[in-house]
């Protein structure tokens, strides 16, 4: 129905969004991930969105990037894993993550998240492995964060700040079309400017 909304950030909570979009304030539950990548209240943005219809509910749910809205269609599908838990594991994990885990067949990983069990995450496996891949270009980007990540702490920063900063860029990052250099360079330059806030 709705692929995204563009609109002004009127208001960030723990786990939903508020978008103004000509004189419609539209609530959008999200990810932490999500949260985290969303810019200031009071500035425009662009949300991926997909809208769960129940007996006796209307929801929406919003997403920075359009890979972390094509991982929580794909989990929705696993059986007996709804909207609520595909959320919560995205909260959890970021969208390069989740697909590492399930390129590596690693449940363990799928079940940090809250409220996903071992035998979810085998479920997940089962369903989505093959289906749901990293692509050259990322692989190669995701195994020179060590890189980055040394190259950030040297110059001060604290090394957890250094992986928050990595994590929230590299999920908004990974739509974009760079070459693997570019994505490299851009990756160090935003968690930069991020740390830099902080």
């Amino acid at each position: 129905m709705f692929h995204s909304i563009t609109g002004r950030l009127s208001a960030k909570n723990p786990d939903t969004i508020h978008l103004l979009n000509n004189g419609i304030e539209w609530e959008l539950s999200v990810s932490i991930q999500t949260l985290q990548q969303l810019p200031a209240i009071g500035e425009e943005v662009r949300v991926f969105t997909w809208v769960h219809h129940s007996e006796d509910q209307l929801k929406l749910y919003g997403f920075a990037s359009s890979m972390e809205k094509r991982i929580f269609l794909e989990l929705i599908k696993v059986d007996g894993l709804g909207p609520r838990v595909a959320i919560k594991l995205l909260s959890a994990l970021t969208p390069i993550q989740i697909l590492s885990a399930l390129e590596q067949g690693d449940p363990n990983a799928i079940s940090k998240a809250p409220g996903v069990g071992l035998k979810t995450a085998q479920k997940i496996l089962l369903t989505l492995r093959g289906k749901l891949v990293l692509d050259e270009e990322t692989k190669e980007v995701s195994a020179n964060f060590r890189d980055i990540a040394l190259s950030l702490v040297e110059m001060g920063f604290e090394r957890k700040l250094v992986d928050q900063a990595l994590k929230n860029v590299l999920s908004e990052i990974s739509t974009e079309h760079l070459n693997s250099e570019e994505k490299e360079k851009e990756i160090f330059k935003r968690a930069l400017v991020w740390l830099s806030t902080k």
